[in-house]
């Protein structure tokens, strides 16, 4: 047997489907250290998750109710009675819809096809309605399962509409979508459905019958198919704060045919995991009268079938009519209680948030209580007088994570205001290696931003990451000056229009470039930058594997605001740098560079 060492060249590699899923398998992989030390009774020194909804309020309710009535059939041993799913589960599901949903139309289990979660069901519908590369619209911010649902899986774009509070759950609420749906279709990417989340994700509101109906409109007026998310139909509640709030409305209550609206394209999933506090029992449903979408469904259906425990399990409690009106009005009154008190504590410390009315969430404003008061709060979070606002946050993220065990998200970082919504979302992580490839300006094909931030001159700027940068390499910010006629969301970055306002080197002895293990990149606007619309470029080469650099990039779309008369030098991208830059081709193993220069111009200081 010989001793040589394996040729690495000769070990099996992935598809590039099993590579791009292995780059975001890496993030995922930090989060499974979050779910294995969890807060919980037994794990007081766990780690509170700020980024899942799960209600837990009723869990000693249903565990009783479950373990006495739990009872499996011989038929629960097999593949079951249909490719759709459990006929005693989508039985007892129409049973429900008929009575709490108030349809139009009575729903047969012949509408119903259910999934083991209602992630795997939206990305199996998804799939069957929008062909990859081709988008769907919906509110902004929206729930981030939809990303691994249907872009991670599908390649299918999801268009984020920015909706201003007092125009959420209106009919206003519509024309912001009709300006998404032009501008989408004008850069490119053709809409083909649209996605409501009634009640809304995250501000915790129903919708109006009437700007349900309109959103069928909509849908019918552009040929576009409708999906309702109507996971948390039953998680309502009324307070202090909403004395009266609107009651659920689910679309399939609407009369389609009096508002002109043909059935086909009307689509409403539903869910165990929210009204009836079992995300890990993985349950979804999908209604609809579209009988060719139905049979295209049940062709992969079997990839998703729900186990017959779980089936058994709900189907139970959904045919336990006293049980059932038992359990809705406990959990939310268990839901009103918990929401009571929550408001309670952030009235008492003077803490603003957005009054909701249902679902488990509650969007709160902690900046003006711990981030603008340094003397009462700077030594404990580590906020200081001369850092500015993105500064005071990193160092509130940090004290949250390592003395306090909370973990939070990210975003574009602009003046103190975080959006993800104005990020050109990469759809993964495969790097960009052709330095003269058009996907040198902002990625390949990234997602379109929703937004457009306002920063002023003078202020910091930059990106928090979702993952730490592990790959060995410099960085750098450029900001590419939109040329008159565009706006930022329009602008594909063409022409002489980019400077660089920022880089990160190598240090040595030990040498190491600056940007190892960090998660977030930060620059200052030179005061002299000319006020108007720009793309923020942020990049990250890899220089990991000796003569094949491996750029990171991403775009956002700011507006700079009380500029100067500043003239930056500019360069074009791609052709600011050269595949022979010695920044590019350096080997950073052997010999280890005793010097080190980021490639691309100088850094325009103003």
């Amino acid at each position: 047997m010989s001793s040589d060492a394996p040729n690495v060249d000769s070990c099996p590699k992935l598809s590039q489907y099993g590579v791009i899923r292995l780059h975001e398998g890496i993030k995922v992989a930090k989060y499974e250290e979050v779910l294995k030390n969890m807060f919980s009774d037994t794990n007081p020194d766990g780690i509170v998750n700020m980024g899942v909804a799960e209600n837990t309020l009723m869990c000693d309710f249903l565990s009783e109710y479950f373990e006495k009535h739990f009872k499996l059939r011989d038929l629960d041993f097999t593949y079951g009675d249909s490719l759709a799913s459990s006929r005693r589960l989508r039985d007892a599901l129409a049973r429900f819809f008929n009575a709490k949903f108030e349809p139009w139309k009575e729903v047969s289990v012949e509408h119903l096809m259910a999934g083991a979660g209602l992630l795997p069901v939206t990305a199996q519908l998804g799939r069957a309605l929008v062909d990859p590369g081709n988008g769907i619209l919906l509110t902004s911010p929206y729930y981030h399962g939809f990303d691994f649902a249907l872009t991670s899986q599908h390649n299918i774009k999801l268009v984020g509409v920015p909706v201003p509070l007092g125009d959420l759950c209106t009919l206003r609420e519509l024309d912001h979508f009709a300006t998404s749906l032009k501008e989408s279709e004008a850069r490119g990417t053709k809409i083909q459905a649209v996605l409501l989340c009634n009640p809304q994700n995250p501000y915790g509101r129903c919708y109006p019958l009437e700007v349900v109906a309109e959103y069928c409109r909509f849908c019918e007026e552009h040929n576009l198919h409708l999906i309702s998310d109507e996971i948390y139909a039953l998680s309502t509640f009324s307070s202090q704060d909403v004395p009266n709030p609107e009651p659920f409305h689910s679309v399939i209550s609407l009369d389609l045919d009096s508002i002109g609206v043909k059935e086909s394209r009307i689509h409403m999933i539903y869910g165990m995991s929210k009204d009836f506090d079992a995300n890990g029992f993985r349950a979804g449903v999908l209604f609809t009268r579209n009988d060719e979408l139905f049979k295209s469904l049940l062709a992969t259906s079997i990839f998703m079938l729900i186990a017959s425990p779980t089936a058994g399990l709900w189907s139970g409690l959904l045919n336990d009519q006293s049980a059932l009106e038992t359990y809705i009005e406990r959990n939310q009154e268990a839901l009103r209680d918990a929401y009571e008190h929550i408001t309670g504590w952030l009235r008492f410390h003077g803490v603003s948030y957005l009054p909701s009315a249902a679902g488990h969430f509650l969007m709160v404003d902690f900046r003006q209580k711990l981030l603008t008061q340094v003397e009462a709060y700077g030594s404990m979070v580590g906020i200081t007088e001369d850092q500015d606002m993105v500064e005071r946050e990193r160092s509130l993220q940090v004290y949250l994570a390592t003395q306090c065990k909370v973990v939070l998200g990210s975003g574009i970082i602009a003046g103190g205001l975080q959006s993800s919504a104005a990020v050109r979302q990469p759809l993964n992580n495969t790097p960009v290696e052709a330095v003269n490839s058009q996907a040198m300006v902002c990625n390949n094909n990234p997602r379109p931003a929703s937004e457009t931030v306002s920063v002023a001159a003078g202020s910091s700027v930059g990106f928090k990451l979702d993952n730490t940068m592990y790959h060995q390499g410099p960085a750098a910010i450029y900001l590419g000056q939109v040329p008159g006629g565009q706006t930022a969301a329009s602008w594909n970055g063409a022409g002489s229009a980019w400077f660089k306002i920022a880089e990160w080197g190598a240090r040595f002895n030990p040498f190491q470039f600056t940007t190892q293990n960090l998660s977030q990149l930060s620059a200052t606007i030179p005061r002299n930058t000319p006020s108007g619309n720009y793309l923020l470029r942020i990049e990250q080469i890899g220089l990991h594997v000796a003569g094949k650099p491996q750029y990171y990039i991403s775009c956002a779309q700011i507006t700079i605001t009380g500029g100067g008369s500043g003239n930056p030098p500019k360069v074009s991208i791609p052709g600011y740098v050269s595949a022979s830059d010695p920044g590019l081709t350096v080997n950073i193993y052997n010999p280890v560079p005793t010097s080190y220069t980021v490639p691309g111009p100088r850094v325009w200081t103003g």
